[in-house]
């Protein structure tokens, strides 16, 4: 599933780990493969 940021809750820590951006949020923690522009729940 994809979500935009604010779909995926409040960000509260955004880390660059190479080939993806891990946030975790307030819903759990997402990654993107593009820059950010688009969010998938890690399940």
């Amino acid at each position: 599933m994809r979500y935009p940021g604010i779909g995926a809750g409040t960000f509260r820590s955004i880390t660059d780990a190479g080939k993806e951006l891990l946030a975790e949020t307030e819903k759990g923690l997402y990654y993107s493969t593009n820059e950010g522009r688009t969010w998938n729940r890690r399940s």
